[in-house]
């Protein structure tokens, strides 16, 4: 992997975006890039959708609709809280839209690595059980913010700004 250049899509709502720092080197993805550059050698391009409340239903339509090419070695996904709201707790329907979306970047590239992000500020547990079948079904790494924050045992005040939305503390875990 060494000198190769990895390519990363990160789909999501105001979560995914890495908070609102003005200083964009403490935004998480770019704090990825650098632990890439320094364990791998390998330099990362990033391209960021996100949408301040956005759902996985947007996600997947801004994705179809930007006209760059579609190949990415690594995508996250963050999506559920927004979409708890907007789909009234209906995890059926965030199922089938999450797997449409994996099997469009699985379709312009197969061997792309997905990560899906259960966010801190998702609610249902339905939700969670919905991300981590569907990410099992899919073989695609999950990574669980929820168990993080319980992990760090560091109080929610502390890890978010407004008990949803990460703090510097937060995007570090």
């Amino acid at each position: 992997m060494n000198n190769k250049e990895i390519k990363v899509l990160i789909i999501g709502n105001g979560i995914a975006q890495g908070g609102l720092e003005a200083d964009e080197e403490k935004k998480w993805y770019n704090r990825l890039g650098k632990k890439i550059k320094e364990e791998y050698g390998a330099n990362s391009t990033f391209k960021i959708i996100t949408t301040p409340g956005g759902t996985a239903f947007g996600g997947w339509i801004d994705y179809i609709a930007d006209s760059e090419p579609k190949e990415y070695d690594l995508v996250f996904l963050c999506f559920g809280s927004s979409d708890e709201k907007e789909l009234n707790f209906n995890q059926t329907v965030f199922g089938t839209i999450m797997e449409g979306l994996i099997r469009n970047i699985k379709r312009a590239k197969s061997n792309t690595e997905i990560i899906t992000i259960i966010e801190n500020s998702i609610k249902s547990e339905a939700y969670i059980d919905t991300l981590k079948k569907i990410s099992d079904y899919y073989e695609i790494t999950y990574v669980d913010t929820i168990k993080a924050f319980i992990d760090s045992r560091m109080a929610i005040d502390v890890l978010t700004e407004d008990g949803a939305n990460p703090s510097e503390q937060g995007y570090e875990i």
